[in-house]
């Protein structure tokens, strides 16, 4: 579990977001017990600062689902699909320009940055050196391994999924209609 205030307050990776905010408004996230924190965009990356600033685009969730998406249990597509976020002042689309930012402000996952992706129509087999796949996975934000998954192995998962589906009823919460 993941401390909301620890989390807010612990050491951020800002070279990774400096010159990368153009564009973002402050957006804040509040808990259900109220604590809130607002991400800043600035020249040098992102003053994180407690409350909620105004003209800030404010996302509420429950604590629990908030902690979900800090610990990349569930990306912002989660929180759209199965969380209870409510926006004020903006839309789920804020998350969506915010996300990336957030990943490197916190995690220290560098943004992918088009102007340095190289090749990108390379695939990979499993024989390719490792660091050669890490290499290019850094670089690019995704990686094409071919060879992994073989047809007989295919054909149990595309049958795992028919069972699946088989099984699953409208007012199932995890399929959509």
């Amino acid at each position: 579990m993941t401390d909301f205030d620890a989390y807010h307050s612990a050491p951020r990776h800002e070279h990774l977001v400096a010159g990368r905010t153009d564009g973002l408004t402050p957006f804040a996230v509040r808990v259900d017990n109220g604590r809130a924190y607002t991400y800043v965009p600035t020249a040098a990356g992102v003053d994180v600062r407690p409350g909620v600033v105004d003209g800030a685009v404010v996302m509420d969730l429950p604590l629990e689902q908030w902690e979900t998406f800090a610990e990349e249990r569930w990306t912002r597509y989660g929180v759209l699909y199965h969380g209870s976020a409510a926006f004020t002042g903006g839309a789920f689309v804020d998350l969506c320009r915010w996300e990336p930012v957030l990943r490197a402000l916190f995690d220290g996952r560098p943004m992918w940055d088009p102007s340095v992706a190289r090749d990108q129509a390379r695939s990979f087999t499993l024989d390719d050196a490792d660091g050669d796949l890490a290499a290019f996975l850094q670089t690019n934000g995704y990686l094409h391994v071919q060879g992994v998954v073989g047809a007989d192995e295919l054909e149990l998962l595309r049958g795992e999924v028919e069972r699946l589906a088989a099984e699953s009823t409208t007012d199932d919460p995890k399929t959509t209609s």
